[in-house]
């Protein structure tokens, strides 16, 4: 599924941990013509894992060098990083947004608009590495986090979409039902109904809990 498919989509959840296809969902984003849009590509890991050999294959560097400049690539090993991490990227974004409706007003023209992917592999071991030190501390910073990307994800003709990588196996089971499936996408108002949820104790449990709480929706990104 394309990112441009999901125009409502700020927060989504995807369960691949093939190189291949994450490659081709970032290359996708950098390469896809959107009128004269500035695209910004952030990877966050909690293993430093970015799929080199697989990115560099679908957008060689010596014919692609202008688009290796808008990739970050950023580590963070607990939720205390991964704030720290979204706090940067927040301000990287907002920075970006002034900059061009200052020049945008300097030049008279139309704005541009500016795209933002944030891809995040591996939360689920970075929630784990605060958990197990205090768990009300990662739940906490879990739901900061999460309203802040959803945030960054309001910001009128500025496009930032957030997609979270789990591991398939933390997939929950297919719904039973057409009643089920269409439950599972109700807006967010209507699911998240207060403030917070029960600690969860099975760390695995954790993407089905942003989905719940948090995402607007599931992607499948296999080719």
């Amino acid at each position: 599924m394309a990112i441009d498919e999901l125009p409502n989509s700020n927060l989504c959840v995807c369960y691949s941990s093939d190189d291949r296809d994450i490659s081709r969902l970032m290359a996708d984003f950098l390469t896809q013509q959107n009128g004269d849009a500035t695209k910004t590509l952030f990877f966050v890991s909690a293993i430093d894992r970015f799929p080199v050999a697989e990115f560099c294959e679908l957008l060689p560097p010596q014919e692609h060098a202008a688009l290796f400049e808008n990739v970050r690539v950023l580590t963070s090993l607990d939720m205390d990083e991964f704030t720290s991490t979204v706090g940067q990227i927040s301000r990287s974004v907002f920075a970006a947004r002034s900059a061009l409706q200052r020049s945008e007003t300097c030049h008279n023209s139309a704005p541009n608009g500016f795209q933002t992917l944030i891809l995040v592999h591996g939360l689920d071991v970075i929630f784990r590495n605060t958990a197990l030190k205090d768990q009300q501390h990662a739940h906490r910073s879990l739901k900061d986090i999460m309203l802040r990307l959803r945030m960054l994800g309001n910001v009128d003709d500025f496009g930032t979409r957030t997609i979270l990588l789990f591991p398939p196996r933390q997939a929950p089971p297919p719904p039973l039902s057409h009643d089920n499936q269409q439950s599972s996408h109700l807006p967010l108002q209507k699911r998240h109904k207060s403030s917070g949820g029960p600690f969860f104790q099975n760390y695995n449990s954790l993407s089905a809990y942003v989905m719940k709480f948090y995402a607007d929706s599931v992607i499948d990104i296999a080719t």
